[in-house]
């Protein structure tokens, strides 16, 4: 019943009736099952409306006695004007033969008697109405199987062949990337485009493979009549009769060939490029080998080089230090001469203080009689003037002598810095 409905919703109605109460019940249901629903209570109404919606109008329900003009001499304008495809249900309370054959005559589809029975009216309009929904369903069909065909025509090879692979058929972009006409192809076996790169295991089994009602697909090298490749992707399909009885063949083949050569142009420069590469590889390890070669040699020059200067260094190092230590020797023999020297000098310094304090001592002692012992004085003080030159004479020595320590001790300085 649901199916049923929908059917119905798919449909409009113009719905003639001069009964108001019975028309009131019945555009209720009408109301609620039709897509859209024209309403008339007179034959010139109805047909105003008809002449309006005749486009959208796919099923008159009208009552037979209609006021102004009844529902037959409508239906015979309408027929007159055109034709019988529109359906037709006649609503009457009347059932003689006369009135049914006029409807029969009007290629009525069904009529209903008053008073409606709505379980019975539903079936009629399901039974007229199934007709008209299936065309309309056939319609939009066909429109959608025509768009594909177009669709397909522009963008696939097509051919159909019959059990034994001879050509019954191919469409325009077949003829066009093939090169061959329609008279060059038609009758003739599919394999005159087969190319002879292609296996024969490949159609061997493509042949079994439709043979036994599967369809078959793959990628196919074909040859044009000029001699040139062409790449297709086909799907072959078998097409039987009733029976399940294998009458045809029909192949759809979407041009690949653009992509197909695309990707051989990209292996054969990957290939080249790889060749390239390995071309660029192998003449810069050389070149990596000669420079390393050099760069190893330098080195091993650079490492003589320095293990020379090394050598050199070491002679010369040894050669100071021992000069350096001889040196030293010397000036510490030097240093302790005169340090014993200095010694010495330092002893008789102590004898001449030691003395000199005596005669300090002896001064003190004899001052008081130094009238009575001047001339003693006078000698003593001889004697201290002679010592007081030796004691000059004893610190120039002394100072020069410091002098000489003090250079030395310079010199030892100089030779130790110069070691280290």
């Amino acid at each position: 019943m649901k199916n049923a409905v929908q059917l119905i919703k798919q449909c409009s109605l113009l719905y003639a009736e001069s009964d108001q109460q019975l028309a009131q019940e019945s555009l209720s249901l009408y109301n609620a099952l039709f897509k859209e629903v024209f309403y008339a209570q007179n034959g010139v109404d109805a047909l105003h409306l008809y002449q309006q919606h005749k486009q959208h109008i796919d099923l008159i329900i009208t009552d037979v006695d209609l006021p102004q003009l009844n529902g037959i001499e409508m239906i015979t304008r309408i027929r007159a004007q055109d034709g019988y495809k529109l359906p037709v249900i006649f609503c009457t309370q009347k059932t003689n033969d006369n009135i049914l054959l006029q409807c029969l005559k009007l290629g009525t589809a069904d009529y209903i008697l008053k008073p409606v029975q709505h379980k019975t009216h539903l079936g009629i309009l399901i039974k007229v109405l199934r007709p008209i929904y299936d065309m309309k369903l056939m319609y939009v069909m066909n429109q959608e199987l025509e768009i594909y065909q177009k669709s397909a025509d522009s963008q696939l090879l097509i051919s159909k062949t019959d059990t034994k692979g001879r050509i019954t058929y191919a469409n325009e972009l077949f003829y066009q990337v093939s090169g061959y006409t329609q008279e060059e192809l038609i009758g003739k076996p599919h394999n005159i485009v087969r190319h002879e790169n292609m296996p024969k295991e490949i159609f061997e089994e493509l042949w079994q493979t439709i043979t036994r009602g599967e369809v078959w697909s793959g990628h196919i090298q074909n040859k044009a009549k000029d001699g040139s490749s062409y790449y297709v992707d086909a799907k072959i399909f078998p097409i039987k009769d009733n029976e399940g009885n294998i009458v045809e063949y029909m192949s759809f083949r979407q041009d690949v060939t653009s992509h197909i050569l695309l990707n051989h142009k990209a292996k054969n420069a990957l290939k080249q490029t790889k060749l390239n590469y390995s071309k660029i590889y192998d003449e810069a390890i050389e070149k990596a080998k000669i420079f390393l070669a050099k760069d190893i040699e330098n080195l091993e020059l650079a490492v003589k080089t320095e293990r020379e200067i090394a050598r050199t260094q070491t002679s010369k190092r040894i050669l100071a230090e021992k000069m350096l230590a001889q040196t030293i020797e010397e000036k510490n023999e030097e240093i302790r001469k005169w340090k014993n020297k200095l010694k010495e000098a330092g002893q008789v310094l102590g004898k001449i203080s030691a003395t000199n304090k005596k005669v300090s001592q002896d001064n003190i002692y004899y001052k008081n009689s130094l009238e009575v012992v001047s001339e003693k004085l006078e000698a003593s003080q001889k004697k201290i003037g002679e010592n007081d030159e030796d004691k000059l004479k004893l610190y120039k020595i002394i100072d020069n002598k410091d002098d000489v320590i003090n250079h030395l001790e310079e010199e030892l300085l100089k030779y130790k810095n110069k070691g280290k």
